[in-house]
């Protein structure tokens, strides 16, 4: 099984793809991840961006040689990682990102602040799960930077996030105002063709979000 917050497991994965597999890959989707509630904390911070945010850059690099030409990569996010949600200091340093490679360790390039009011910010403005909120707002930030390197515009990789919305998984609880289904098809919109975003866009349920 792959362990998506270790580099030797990625490693493994791409490794027993080049050998078992005599075909590219046409799509990759990053859907793993993690979400303490209401935890604001150095700990919870450093592990949920370690599988939120480091883990799809560094799998979706290692996979990049043996992505299809025109391959696409679906990033799952959330709305919680929107810009809006979070408190100013996190907001401008995750737009201050630059470098995939920052993202690869993104808890040393934007670092925990116990004193940041994200720690107490309300429910419906990331505070269910500050954590979670700033490591998929990384992620978006991370599908921007995909999506404009080199290396996936040479192949012509595209790189997008989606939101599934609030679902009812183990994840989203028994009380989530969307089924597992709805989700699910929010996620594929962009490989079905039914979105309407471009390469290194966020959407759900095909349309548009802002970041």
């Amino acid at each position: 099984s792959l362990d998506v917050a270790s580099a030797v497991s990625i490693q493994e994965l791409v490794q027993l793809v080049k050998t078992e597999y005599d075909q590219k890959i046409d799509l990759l989707i990053n859907n793993a991840g993690i979400l303490v509630q209401k935890a604001w904390d150095k700990e919870t911070y450093d592990s949920t961006l370690a599988v939120n945010t480091a883990a799809p850059v560094l799998l979706s690099r290692a996979l990049l040689p043996l992505l299809a030409p025109g391959a696409l990569i679906i990033n799952v996010s959330s709305g919680l990682g929107k810009l809006e949600n979070l408190s100013s200091d996190y907001a401008q340093a995750v737009t201050a990102i630059s470098s995939l490679d920052a993202l690869q360790q993104p808890a040393a390039a934007v670092p925990f602040n116990a004193d940041s009011s994200m720690g107490s910010a309300p429910p419906a403005a990331g505070g269910m799960s500050p954590t979670y909120s700033v490591a998929k707002a990384l992620l978006n930030r991370a599908v921007q930077l995909m999506a404009a390197d080199d290396g996936f515009k040479q192949r012509g990789v595209s790189v997008v996030a989606v939101c599934p919305g609030w679902c009812r998984t183990d994840m989203g609880g028994s009380t989530a105002d969307r089924s597992g289904a709805e989700g699910a098809a929010s996620v594929l919109a962009p490989w079905l063709k039914t979105d309407s975003s471009s390469n290194g866009g966020f959407s759900r349920d095909g349309a548009a979000l802002e970041w």
